[in-house]
């Protein structure tokens, strides 16, 4: 006869001490697996003096036009799951800010330069007229430093996304400020919330003509979002935040004089 194998002798045991009535020992309970982080990315370009009514063109084409069927397929194949893009007007001029998900999108510029896809090979001489940015060059620097995910808030969320310069010599009160924020974690939530704000992810940007804050939301009511934020409260968080975005970014409260305008 065949010696029993060592990892049934506990499964036997169980089956015997069922069968004179033992109690069955309760299973654990699941522990559910956290989703993944998608993988997100923002950047803002500005729009060459001129070329705003070119950039319509090109965002028109590959958003429901002529050029959307293969614009979608070509990303697919970079990477890129979602791609959406406003117009932010500034006194400087206009600039398209732009949010992708999708997976390894830091490499997404080398991968776009390399390729032999007509579509992308277009897609990037459009860039080119419309930015004036070189698709051979090392694409802009954007650090993603702060990921907020706020529970609590009613309603259908929308996407928004904007750009905010920062003011010349502020870049490291602007990392102490997102370092603060962080570190005010309950109290950001709360105030969040309330403004029906359910994600807000902040890059930081470096340009050769000085650094922005690239700020994606979802959030009830996007174009009164900047209103609600910039509005008077009770919380000293509030007013906190209010004084830390006059010194960093010169914006008074009120904001921009209108919303970002929806482009893709």
């Amino acid at each position: 006869m065949k010696r029993m194998s060592a990892r049934w002798i506990p499964l036997l045991a169980a089956a015997l001490m069922a069968g004179c009535g033992a109690p069955e020992p309760e299973a654990p309970p699941a522990t559910p697996t956290p989703e993944p982080e998608v993988d997100v990315y923002a950047l803002a370009a500005p729009i060459l003096p001129g070329q705003e009514e070119a950039f319509r063109e090109m965002a028109a084409a590959i958003t429901d036009g002529e050029r959307a069927e293969a614009h979608r397929a070509a990303y697919a194949e970079l990477g890129v799951t979602k791609e959406q893009v406003w117009l932010q007007e500034t006194p400087e001029g206009s600039v398209a800010v732009v949010y992708l998900e999708g997976s390894d999108l830091e490499g997404l510029a080398a991968r776009e330069a390399a390729s032999e896809d007509p579509h992308v090979q277009w897609f990037l001489e459009q860039v080119t007229a419309v930015h004036g940015l070189d698709p051979q060059a090392p694409p802009p620097v954007n650090e993603l430093v702060f990921r907020g995910d706020y529970a609590g808030v009613e309603g259908e969320t929308e996407p928004y996304a904007l750009a905010a310069p920062i003011l010349e010599g502020e870049e490291a009160a602007f990392r102490e400020f997102i370092a603060a924020f962080a570190e005010r974690r309950a109290e950001a939530e709360a105030s969040r919330s309330a403004k029906g704000i359910a994600k807000e992810y902040v890059w930081l940007q470096q340009t050769p003509e000085g650094s922005w804050a690239v700020v994606y939301f979802e959030a009830t009511d996007p174009g009164s979002l900047l209103e609600r934020m910039m509005a008077d409260s009770e919380l000293e968080f509030d007013a906190w935040f209010k004084q830390h975005v006059a010194d960093i970014h010169g914006l008074q409260p009120g904001g921009p004089a209108s919303p970002n305008e929806r482009i893709k």
